[in-house]
């Protein structure tokens, strides 16, 4: 029995898959050992083990950040104050700025799938790799538009295109 080029192709994506699927697992269950070893055990070596397991980002357990704080911009108020007085900047830039300005302890995860959909709305740009921009100075968010509900960053409000991209910048 001959196979097509495509289904020769297709199952060694499929096997591909499996494999990284496997990997993953494996990446994960590291983590853990390496935690456990990291918070119980100490040894000469156990400080490149916290090392690793403290990387920003390098962990598999949620970073819910911190809660909203009550009378702050809305993050597209935010977000547009930043980058109105810079030609772009990254998730992490703006982020940042928050973080000092208006809300101590938020995480990208709290910030970066709103970028993206102001992208995807047409308020931001975005420009090279991972930066973003104001389209034009008369930029205002919609009348009545997604700002409603923009307090509440649980991730029961951010969409699955959001949530893939946020994971992406944290890995």
């Amino acid at each position: 029995m001959e196979h097509s080029a495509s289904d020769i192709l297709v199952n060694r994506l499929r096997e591909i898959d499996a494999t990284i699927s496997d990997l993953e697992k494996e990446r994960s269950e590291i983590k853990v050992a390496l935690s456990v070893v990291a918070r119980y055990v100490t040894t000469p070596n156990s400080s490149a083990a916290e090392s690793v397991v403290e990387r920003k980002g390098d962990t598999d357990e949620p970073t819910a950040g911190a809660p909203r704080p009550d009378g702050i911009p809305t993050l597209w108020e935010m977000a547009r104050e930043y980058l109105s007085s810079r030609q772009s900047a990254t998730a992490a830039q703006v982020v940042g700025f928050i973080d000092g300005k208006y809300w101590p302890g938020v995480v990208h995860a709290q910030v970066g799938p709103s970028l993206y959909r102001f992208v995807n709305e047409g308020r931001l740009k975005k420009v090279g790799r991972g930066e973003f921009s104001l389209p034009s100075e008369e930029n205002e968010p919609p009348e009545g538009g997604s700002e409603t509900g923009e307090g509440d960053t649980s991730s029961e409000h951010f969409d699955r295109d959001d949530l893939e991209d946020s994971i992406k910048q944290l890995i």
